[in-house]
């Protein structure tokens, strides 16, 4: 188990020594899900408030949240494997020539900070005042935050076995490719 918190101080070491096991994929895809669960949160929280009475009875009583937040996470894995075809596809403009399985590795075992960062700030939302962790503790999940996405660009970095710029380069293509059409269609589907 403390073998994976290695990618918070060794992220190029070990996301080269994990690509070679073969249940490194199976975790990879699990930290992908709870991710996803993770951001669906707050979108799942904010409808239920802005709905009529039924979204606060809702709340209150637990009512399908879980069950929201699991398809959460499954729409969310939807994603990771589209986000991680695009990284694979267009990594092969700047040199990179790696299986979808690798890039689906090193992709999910990036996200391990930010999963981390996100969960912490949900519960200190939940446990403390909103107000104060947004006023006070603001700058250190900002640097959370970039150092989170430095992971992960080395992750990936070490995964595509091509530079860093170029990694960068080819998350913001993959980035834009995957996610402005899908928003797009989210915002059409729901009236936005």
């Amino acid at each position: 188990m403390f073998q994976y918190l290695q990618i918070f101080y060794r992220p190029g070491l070990y996301i080269e020594a994990a690509l070679t096991e073969a249940k490194t994929h199976t975790l990879a895809l699990r930290v992908a899900f709870l991710f996803s669960a993770l951001q669906s949160i707050p979108i799942i929280m904010s409808t239920a408030l802005l709905g009529s009475e039924s979204g606060a009875e809702e709340i209150s009583s637990g009512g399908f949240i879980p069950l929201k937040v699991i398809i959460g996470g499954i729409l969310g894995l939807g994603v990771f494997y589209i986000f991680s075809l695009a990284l694979k596809t267009f990594g092969r403009w700047f040199g990179a020539t790696v299986e979808a399985k690798e890039v689906r590795t090193g992709l999910g075992i990036g996200l391990i900070p930010w999963t981390v960062l996100f969960l912490v700030f949900f519960v200190s939302m939940a446990v403390v005042d909103p107000r104060l962790i947004i006023n006070q503790f603001f700058p250190v999940f900002f640097v959370g935050f970039i150092y989170g996405f430095t992971i992960l660009l080395i992750a990936l970095s070490k995964t595509l076995k091509i530079g860093f710029l170029k990694t960068f380069l080819l998350f913001i293509i993959a980035y834009a490719t995957t996610f402005f059409p899908l928003l797009t269609l989210v915002r059409l589907y729901f009236g936005a």
